[in-house]
């Protein structure tokens, strides 16, 4: 039985990775603005209460730093929403 060769199967090119800009347009196309609408609606909901007020603020801020992409700039939206 004869074995395939590296010409019969070419090797496939890996994608390139996008910028954040790039990345914030392919998670909306995904579906992923759905989990940052999640998460956000929970963190709001949170910040009403006393006694979680330093932890939200404590994971808003580390949403924010996150290096996917995903949050970018989710606490200065969410200080927008927290404040209406």
């Amino acid at each position: 039985m004869d074995r395939p060769t590296d010409t019969q199967h070419p090797e496939v090119p890996e994608p390139a990775r996008p910028d954040p800009e790039g990345r914030k347009e392919e998670h909306q196309q995904s579906g992923l603005v759905g989990a940052y609408e999640s998460v956000m609606s929970h963190y709001l909901s949170m910040a009403k209460l006393t006694g979680a007020k330093a932890h939200v603020w404590f994971r808003v801020q580390e949403l924010d730093k996150d290096t996917s992409g995903l949050f970018a700039g989710f606490k200065d939206d969410f200080l927008k929403r927290v404040k209406t």
